[in-house]
């Protein structure tokens, strides 16, 4: 299993999902939604109240994030605290492995044998690479 950490700001994770329309063919892909700096967006919340495939995917490709309003009522104020919390922990979690990992996006990461280990970037060749070494 695979998890990426994507942001609908993101350039790289864009590129990816103009690359990989279907997701990965032969792995197990979970997507985790990292807001960028400033995206307290209603697409945001829309997502993260979904929670569906569909969803995630039409908020990734259509650069969503733009609703900057604030936030408006207490459910979707404790709905993005609970986001942020969730990413400063696996900012956390990665900075603490052997040697730290940076933290950006689109981050790629897998446990194998009890070790976490990731990648964050996004080019085509080499992700290419990647994904014939990780179904092998």
């Amino acid at each position: 299993m695979l998890y990426a950490r994507m942001s609908a700001r993101c350039g790289y994770c864009q590129l990816f999902f103009r690359d990989y329309p279907n997701g990965l063919p032969g792995v197990e892909l979970r997507y985790l939604l990292f807001p960028a700096k400033g995206a307290s967006s209603r697409s945001t919340l829309q997502v993260m109240r979904d929670r569906s495939m569909k969803t995630f995917e039409s908020y990734m490709r259509s650069r969503a994030g733009e609703d900057s309003r604030p936030l408006d009522n207490d459910a979707d104020i404790d709905l993005m605290n609970a986001l942020i919390r969730y990413t400063q922990a696996v900012n956390t979690l990665m900075q603490r492995q052997s040697p730290p990992q940076l933290t950006g996006t689109p981050t790629w990461f897998f446990e194998h044998n009890g070790k976490l280990y990731s990648d964050m970037g996004y080019d085509r060749a080499m992700f290419a690479a990647f994904h014939r070494a990780f179904v092998a």
